[in-house]
């Protein structure tokens, strides 16, 4: 499996002039442990997406990572979801796929990266597998409704027990309330590049739109449970991420 990360933002909401990918949690910055965490996925070649002002990040990740194969987009995108998009046209054009993608400010210890990747492996059916966790402290947090065990919403204890109870029947910001919620981690296949066009037609500008589109017009998706993740976008979250990486 090839990895891609989504690192296209500034840390302007963080209060800090630098790419965000380069911004300290514990001591190190944002994507170290994106990287760490391929790394304890098996993962060992990734494609990277910064924007054209960040190339301090491939020169950072070349002294620090240097047993890892990157291949790195330098562009400049409007959104996440063009952002997504390139990545994954990249990714495909080496490997059929799927492949995990994650997007640089969802911190975690390593071993989530992981669980994720074996776990999205008992999907064989799956356009879209989205890594979940029940950690919410999120200003507009994409809401997420699965199966369950004969369509009643009880999730069996392990994926492997029944797998087609994780299926996932609901998705959005507002509307509903749920358990889970997105954490940044997705298992794609490059198929799901077909709605590209119709994306456009429809003006949309976030990757939540995307998503929410292609599930509606009959991709299958899937959740995977993880352990807390911690969206890094205010000031608040890196203290919350420090916290979480402290108790590892």
């Amino acid at each position: 499996m090839k990895g891609g990360i989504i690192a296209a933002g500034w840390g302007e909401r963080l209060g800090r002039k630098i790419p965000k990918a380069l911004t300290p949690v514990a001591g190190r910055p944002l994507i170290d442990f994106a990287l760490e965490g391929f790394k304890a996925a098996g993962i060992r070649e990734i494609t990277c997406i910064v924007n054209e002002s960040a190339r301090a990040v491939p020169d950072y990740v070349r002294a620090r990572h240097p047993d890892l194969a990157m291949d790195w987009i330098i562009q400049t995108t409007p959104s996440s979801m063009h952002s997504f998009w390139i990545v994954l046209e990249r990714l495909s054009q080496s490997a059929p796929g799927p492949f995990l993608m994650t997007t640089v400010d969802s911190v975690c210890p390593p071993d989530t990266y992981r669980l994720f990747a074996e776990s999205a492996r008992l999907f064989p059916e799956a356009d879209v597998v989205l890594g979940l966790t029940n950690f919410i402290d999120d200003e507009k947090p994409l809401r997420v409704a699965m199966r369950g065990e004969e369509d009643t919403g009880i999730l069996p204890p392990r994926i492997a027990d029944n797998p087609e109870a994780f299926e996932i029947v609901a998705m959005t910001s507002h509307g509903f309330d749920s358990e889970f919620v997105t954490s940044g981690f997705y298992g794609v296949r490059p198929s799901i590049l077909e709605a590209k066009a119709a994306a456009r037609a429809q003006g949309f500008s976030a990757l939540r739109q995307y998503l929410g589109h292609l599930l509606k017009f009959g991709a299958r998706f899937y959740g995977v449970p993880l352990p807390p993740v911690i969206d890094v976008d205010r000031p608040q979250d890196v203290a919350a991420a420090q916290k979480l990486l402290g108790r590892v």
